[in-house]
């Protein structure tokens, strides 16, 4: 299956996620030296005490919030991919950090009732360094894909950090390298 690349707006992301970037029109906290966007996403913890929807095994102890930053290196075009990951129980969110212009790709599908991935619902958008984005809980996608220079990404997102009941409780992977999913970057 080929699959073509298009750009990371909000309209066409809102399934997957959150869109994080400047808005045409600036809120000023401080004016003249200050302009502020609120409420731009959600951080989502499923894995809390008393959380609806959740076993209770899955919440005690509790997921904790984790910073981490991801140095991400330049991937060669064309590009084919056969695995897909997703964090069920909690938002992931990338927020690139990088002094220079650069482009990186967003991958994800939708899930099926069996949860799988479904992969007719694949979608690969090109983000800018200067957008973020913040994946919904249970969102597939694949991991972060850099196309020109190296990109540092501070990742914010929810685990149990040893306590897991499973192995992938805190990040499942789905492979499918007998059918790759091609990117046609034209």
């Amino acid at each position: 299956m080929i699959v073509h690349v298009q750009p990371l707006v909000k309209d066409k992301f809102s399934e997957f996620g959150d869109v994080l970037e400047i808005p045409e029109v600036d809120c000023d906290a401080k004016p003249g030296t200050t302009s502020y966007h609120m409420d731009l996403t959600r951080l989502v913890n499923m894995r809390l005490p008393g959380a609806k929807g959740v076993a209770k095994e899955l919440t005690l102890p509790a997921a904790k919030d984790t910073v981490s930053i991801f140095r991400v290196q330049p991937s060669p075009i064309p590009l084919s991919v056969s695995v897909l990951e997703r964090h069920r129980y909690s938002s992931q969110m990338f927020i690139p950090m990088t002094g220079q212009k650069s482009r990186y790709l967003v991958i994800v599908a939708q899930p099926l009732p069996s949860d799988k991935p479904d992969l007719t619902t694949i979608k690969v958008f090109e983000a800018s360094s200067t957008q973020a984005f913040n994946y919904h809980p249970g969102t597939w996608h694949r991991s972060m894909i850099v196309l020109d220079h190296p990109i540092d990404f501070v990742v914010v997102d929810f685990n149990r950090d040893g306590n897991q009941l499973t192995a992938d409780e805190d990040c499942e992977e789905y492979f499918f390298r007998e059918s790759p999913i091609h990117i046609d970057y034209n």
